[in-house]
C-alpha cells in the first residue's frame, strides 16, 4: 500500500541554457522591455485615474457596491503598477556594469524558479487527480543538473511503515 509520493526534480541542460537566456537577456532584449514596460506603466497610470475618479464619484452619491467594485481594481491595478516598477529596476540593473558578473547567480535562481513551478505544477495534477495534499512530499530543488536534455519531475511512491 503506497502511503504517499515524494516530488523531486532533476534539471535538464535545456533547463540550463533557457534560464541563462531569460536571467540574462541581451542589452537590446532589456531596453526593448524597458521600452514597453514604460508605456505600460503609462497605460495603467492612465487607467487608474480614470478609474479613481470614477470611484470618488461613486462613493460621493452613495452607489457603495460600485464605489467598493472600484476600490478592488484599483487595488489590483495598483499591484501591477508596482510589479512593473520591480521589473523595470531589475532591467536597469541588468544594463548597469558589472551585471556580467552576476548572470551565474541570476541562471541559478531561474533554474531553481523553472523546478520549483514544475514541482507545483505536478503537485496541483496529483492533488486534483484525487491524492490528498498531505500524502504528497515536495522536495526542495536543488541546483543539480542531470545528463538528460529535458528536466524531469520524479514521483516516487512512498509506503507506509
Amino acid at each position: 500500500d503506497v502511503g504517499s509520493v515524494v516530488l523531486r526534480h532533476e534539471l535538464g541542460t535545456t533547463d540550463l541554457v533557457r534560464a541563462d537566456i531569460l536571467a540574462s537577456p541581451s542589452p537590446e532584449d532589456c531596453r526593448d522591455l524597458a521600452r514597453r514596460l514604460r508605456a505600460k506603466k503609462v497605460e495603467l497610470a492612465s487607467t487608474r485615474h480614470e478609474l479613481a475618479a470614477e470611484t470618488r464619484a461613486h462613493y460621493a452619491v452613495g452607489r457603495d457596491a460600485e464605489a467598493l467594485s472600484g476600490t478592488e481594481r484599483l487595488r489590483a491595478i495598483d499591484r501591477e503598477l508596482g510589479l512593473t516598477e520591480d521589473a523595470l529596476d531589475r532591467l536597469y540593473d541588468l544594463l548597469h556594469p558589472g551585471a556580467e558578473r552576476r548572470r551565474g547567480k541570476r541562471t541559478r535562481a531561474a533554474c531553481l524558479d523553472i523546478a520549483t513551478r514544475r514541482l507545483e505544477a505536478v503537485r496541483a495534477a496529483l492533488v486534483n487527480a484525487g491524492i490528498a495534499p498531505d500524502r504528497i512530499d515536495v522536495r526542495r530543488p536543488r541546483f543539480e543538473v542531470g545528463e538528460r536534455a529535458d528536466g524531469a519531475i520524479h514521483v516516487v511512491p512512498k509506503r507506509r511503515p
